[in-house]
């Protein structure tokens, strides 16, 4: 067992093991907002038993740019400090609650070693992501793939391969989900309201248990081939103004075709195309 415990930060960096346990670790800082980073260089590390932050933020970080390195979360990882990440050079994957403290950031960032060669994923089998106030980043090349989040705030991109899909409990604000992946496909389920900023995927899905409404910021638009959005309440809004649009959903419609359905009211803007055909509505 490794046991460290300082009134500072802690930066422990494993150079052998092929993969690092946490069950191995003994680790606190007694100071308040300290920063706790746990690095295995030379391979993967696993989550194998509850591991807390207290009040600091936690940094996991696995691989380089010669090592692979996984990170496979089948335990509670908590803090109640203001950063939880989590980096691999490739796989992400989560089996177990993982959370940051109230209004904090949750980063989940997979192919991060320095040359970013295209692989990596981040996929959930279990566990609960968030508690409803966080802001999560998520970086992957070979798609995105959470099943249960709680989470106020998102900010996604997936690089190569794969989709981006993500299914959250309560109020979503998406500031900016990017797929460049060809064919890719960005879906998101939501059982309140979804507040939509940029989107871009070659498909985007989105579908909200409440409404899903504009950011209010013009610049920012859902821009892919397909587009489909399903609401119970409304899509968009609008003002009694003809000079604002800002409340509707701002759009950049490609090739193929918009479905839209809600059970209250359709407010949507196409914002690029110099003609809009009524065949791809």
């Amino acid at each position: 067992e490794l046991t460290a415990t300082a009134g500072g930060n802690i930066y422990i960096r494993e150079t052998a093991k092929s993969e690092l346990l946490t069950s191995s670790l003994n680790i606190a800082s007694t100071g308040i907002d300290q920063q706790i980073v746990i690095y295995n260089s030379s391979g993967d590390i696993t989550v194998d038993s509850p591991f807390s932050g207290g009040d600091d933020s936690i940094w996991l970080a696995a691989g380089s740019s010669t090592i692979d390195g996984n990170i496979n979360v089948n335990a509670n990882l908590t803090t109640d400090g203001s950063f939880l990440g989590i980096l691999a050079a490739n796989n992400i994957s989560i089996a177990a609650n993982i959370s940051s403290g109230d209004s904090g950031r949750i980063a989940i960032l997979a192919d991060v070693d320095p040359f970013s060669d295209g692989i990596g994923a981040v996929d959930q089998t279990g566990g609960l992501i968030g508690t409803g106030t966080q802001l999560l980043e998520l970086y992957a090349a070979q798609g995105i793939n959470l099943t249960n989040t709680q989470v106020a705030y998102l900010e996604a991109e997936n690089t190569t391969s794969g989709n981006i899909n993500l299914t959250n409990t309560g109020n979503l604000t998406a500031n900016s989900v990017v797929n460049f992946a060809s064919d890719g496909e960005v879906n998101l389920v939501v059982n309140s309201d979804l507040i939509v900023g940029s989107i871009s995927s070659d498909t985007v899905t989105l579908d909200a248990a409440g409404s899903i409404l504009d950011d209010g910021n013009e610049d920012t638009v859902i821009s892919a081939n397909s587009i489909t959005l399903t609401a119970l309440g409304n899509i968009g809004n609008f003002v009694d103004d003809p000079f604002d649009l800002t409340p509707m959903i701002d759009i950049a419609l490609g090739d193929d075709e918009l479905t839209a359905t809600a059970g209250g009211n359709i407010y949507i803007r196409e914002t690029a195309k110099s003609e809009l055909l009524t065949s791809s509505l």
